[in-house]
């Protein structure tokens, strides 16, 4: 419906990512490993942040967001120009204006608010959280603040049933029993509102099967297993994480027959021995939570809006992936793979290894009926929760009904202190420092709109149900829509906005106006 841009900070190596979190000791900052891509997160542990490096980070990220939104709420695209503060409407002079307004130490502290308490979506923590942002947004003196409830089916762990993965012979006896959470490293991750390792929306059921090794469960990695004679028609996949979205490699397992996926995060950069919380690398400990599901939005209302008393509930099952879908932690996974005969019809490929047994040989299996086998089983519990979007607004001055959106997800697997917590803690001062120009007069050209979603890492859920509700206004209104996912983690080497491609000019001037000035800053 809208122009999007996307932030986020590109790593040398996506896998050194880190949740930024409050120690409840002493206030200050702790890190453990978050996941490499946008949508999921692991948890391990947590050590000392000694890095004064980070609030320059965050730093850089909100001037640059502040930056790239004042241009679009002054009408970058408009002949007529905003009188006051933004007196002209290029990056470099609403630059000068907004340097020495945002704070990294605000940033700080709204981060480690954000990232407290673990705050799954539908948990009391997370509402805690809403209500937080939206307290800031009435602190900001925002001209409408709203908390827009949905109601929402969402898929959890059984809590009585925890999911399980063991390695079990032909006869049924048990030789390897997965852990479904992570070791913890520290004291501060001993929380026991972490949920267990799942996959949102996999199918429940128990399996039990012969498994193959299937690299990154790609339809290129499926094709050459068959190329080989080995198939995985009813057996079960054992695969690792890298290539594509997770829901993709359920279907792909699906597509090729297999009857359930195991799926684990191999190691980076495995000639290293030292791992966190002692370096900057994941260890084998962890693992991985995330959806499986490919369609954005509340399952039981397609299309439609899931407001609390909703007339357009569907009466077909909620959606769920076509196979079991689990994941395992690198420890366990060493163990499977292990585990695994040779098969004299095929190799292991070079590209097929992994780190977790960087100098260790193992096969991809045969798949015969002889075993080894997995037994897989998945517990899922459905329940309606509500859910609360917190929309901030800053009424135009010139142009009130067109409506420029700043917004990030709020809620997290674990802590999420890099996705979202990191991303939120920069809007927050966007909003904080828009603000501080409003008390001296200054009105964007625009109206702008601050969002906090929820139950986003199951699928959208919570952007997808206020753009339903709100799809004809955003379709009359909507100009651009700004996104801050991650905006700080680990090594940072550059900057990505992805987006439009009519915005290209505009975001390489902001980005090279930012850079410059912080270059010279030293």
């Amino acid at each position: 419906l809208l122009y999007t841009i996307k932030f986020e900070l590109e790593m040398t190596d996506r896998r050194r990512l880190y949740n930024l979190r409050a120690s409840p000791g002493d206030g200050k900052l702790v890190r453990s490993v978050s996941d490499e891509f946008d949508d999921d997160e692991f948890l391990i542990g947590s050590g000392r942040l000694d890095k004064p490096s980070t609030g320059f980070n965050y730093l850089k990220i909100g001037v640059i967001t502040v930056t790239l939104l004042s241009v679009f709420v002054s009408g970058y695209f408009c002949h007529v120009l905003v009188t006051g503060f933004f007196r002209g409407s290029s990056p470099q002079s609403v630059l000068g204006e907004v340097e020495g307004v945002v704070s990294a130490e605000k940033i700080r502290e709204y981060h480690t608010e954000l990232t407290r308490k673990p705050h799954i979506a539908g948990s009391p923590a997370n509402y805690e959280l809403a209500e937080y942002i939206a307290d800031k947004f009435n602190e900001f003196a925002f001209d409408k603040v709203e908390m827009k409830n949905y109601s929402v089916e969402l898929p959890y762990p059984d809590a009585n049933n925890p999911n399980s993965v063991k390695l079990v012979d032909s006869a049924g006896k048990v030789s390897h029993s997965c852990r479904n959470s992570e070791v913890p490293l520290t004291e501060f991750e001993r929380s026991s509102t972490v949920v267990p390792l799942f996959n949102a929306h996999s199918k429940a059921g128990s399996v039990k099967a012969p498994y193959v090794y299937a690299n990154h469960a790609t339809k290129e990695d499926f094709e050459l297993l068959a190329k080989n004679n080995i198939s995985v028609s009813g057996k079960i996949v054992l695969a690792r994480y890298g290539s594509e979205f997770r829901g993709n490699l359920v279907h792909n397992a699906a597509d090729a027959g297999a009857i359930a996926i195991v799926l684990f995060k191999d190691l980076s950069q495995p000639s290293v021995k030292e791992r966190f919380p002692d370096s900057e690398l994941a260890p084998s400990s962890a693992g991985e939570r995330g959806t499986v599901q490919l369609e954005a939005g509340d399952t039981d209302t397609p299309g439609w809006p899931s407001v609390l008393d909703s007339i357009y509930r569907s009466k077909e099952p909620t959606l769920t992936a076509p196979i079991l879908s689990q994941p395992i932690t690198g420890d366990d996974a060493r163990v499977l793979l292990k585990a695994l005969p040779h098969n004299k019809n095929m190799d292991l490929p070079r590209d097929w290894k992994v780190g977790l047994l960087e100098k260790q040989s193992f096969n991809v299996g045969t798949g015969h009926e002889d075993g080894p086998f997995l037994e897989v089983t998945v517990n899922v519990e459905i329940k309606r929760v509500n859910i609360t979007n917190v929309i901030g607004t800053i009424t135009g001055a010139v142009e009130p009904d067109r409506w420029v959106l700043l917004g990030n997800h709020r809620d997290a697997w674990t802590y999420g202190a890099i996705d979202p917590g990191s991303g939120t803690a920069a809007m927050l001062e966007v909003g904080r420092t828009l603000s501080h120009f409003l008390t001296e007069g200054w009105r964007p050209r625009r109206t702008l709109k601050l969002c906090s979603w929820d139950a986003e890492e199951w699928g959208l859920v919570g952007s997808m149900e206020w753009i339903e509700e709100n799809r004809v206004v955003l379709e009359q209104r909507g100009v651009v829509y700004v996104n801050t996912d991650l905006a700080e983690g680990g090594e940072c080497q550059s900057i990505v906005a992805t987006g439009s491609p009519m915005f290209q000019t505009l975001v390489e001037g902001v980005l090279g106006e930012v850079n410059k000035n912080f270059l010279q800053e030293g």
